[in-house]
């Protein structure tokens, strides 16, 4: 009763006695740029210094217009994206080169759910924090109302934050007809996120069809009649008589429970190359070339 009673009422009427069409605007508000910085700079005659860097920055208000009334079951974004690169060229001797480079890009992507508040203070928190989703029978489209946040997996936010550290360095020689690079690499690869799915506890309220519980009130229609099992949801539905309950829970290794799924995973990962441009004659070159690469396993740095 609760629920319903912030429930506004909609503007046309279904023709079923008991739900109406809820029109209103769903605005969303989009704020999107990309900056990009360069700097070439002379050391010397012999050396070359390049650094580049860009920003990008994503921010949106209401992305997914998935409102079940005015201001209740939305979600925003923000999504930021740092690229950054530094390579030194130098020119060792008339046949000799080195170029070392080193880059840096990061990742991060925010959703988080909007407007649940009032849904918290009527159906309350569990210790962590946790509101309830309440999915309400018959009404909305498909399997009912979902009161809550039910747009992100009944949780109240997800996050990733990516990111990619890299070294390498390419000698190239040049002798002859050949063209030999020699070089290697090393990239740290990162990715932390939680998603939280089902943390939130979803309570469903389709008594009848759901756990089989007897009629709440005498349908005065014929019981092999398929509209029945509806109206008896109908009937439970708006009393709070809760059909299934369930929740997500997130555990330690040791059997601690915390209060979301948040992991921090690593990669290292090494390649090294060798490379011959042969110049057989002036009409056809090959090109030869061995590589070595390692990816390690991914593991999680809190175990």
């Amino acid at each position: 009763a609760k629920l319903l009673a912030i429930t506004p009422n909609g503007q046309q009427d279904v023709g079923d006695g008991v739900s109406s069409f809820l029109f209103f605007p769903s605005p969303d508000a989009l704020n999107d740029y990309t900056l990009t910085g360069r700097f070439d700079y002379a050391l010397t005659q012999k050396h070359q210094l390049t650094v580049r860097y860009t920003y990008g920055h994503l921010g949106e208000s209401n992305p997914g217009h998935s409102e079940i009334f005015p201001g209740v079951g939305y979600y925003n974004t923000t999504q930021t994206a740092h690229n950054g690169s530094i390579s030194l060229a130098s020119t060792l001797s008339s046949s000799i080169t080195n170029l070392a480079r080193a880059s840096y890009n990061q990742s991060n992507d925010g959703f988080f759910c909007q407007g649940f508040q009032g849904i918290d203070a009527i159906t309350g928190l569990d210790s962590f924090g946790h509101g309830r989703d309440i999915t309400l029978p018959y009404f909305g489209f498909g399997s009912g109302l979902t009161y809550g946040c039910g747009v992100l997996g009944d949780s109240n936010g997800q996050a990733r934050l990516s990111s990619t550290l890299l070294f390498g360095d390419t000698l190239t020689v040049v002798k002859n007809a050949h063209s030999i690079k020699f070089g290697g690499e090393f990239r740290n690869v990162k990715d932390t996120n939680y998603d939280d799915f089902f943390s939130r506890e979803s309570l469903t309220l389709n008594n009848y069809t759901g756990s089989g519980a007897a009629q709440a009130y005498t349908y005065g229609g014929s019981q092999d009649s398929d509209d029945l099992p509806t109206f008896e949801d109908l009937a439970w539905g708006p009393m709070g008589a809760i059909s299934f309950s369930s929740q997500n829970q997130f555990f330690t290794r040791q059997g601690a429970r915390q209060a979301n799924d948040l992991t921090r995973f690593v990669q290292r990962e090494w390649a090294i190359f060798a490379q011959d441009t042969w110049k057989v004659t002036p009409r056809f070159t090959a090109i030869l070339g061995l590589r070595y690469e390692f990816n390690g396993v991914p593991f999680e740095r809190d175990g």
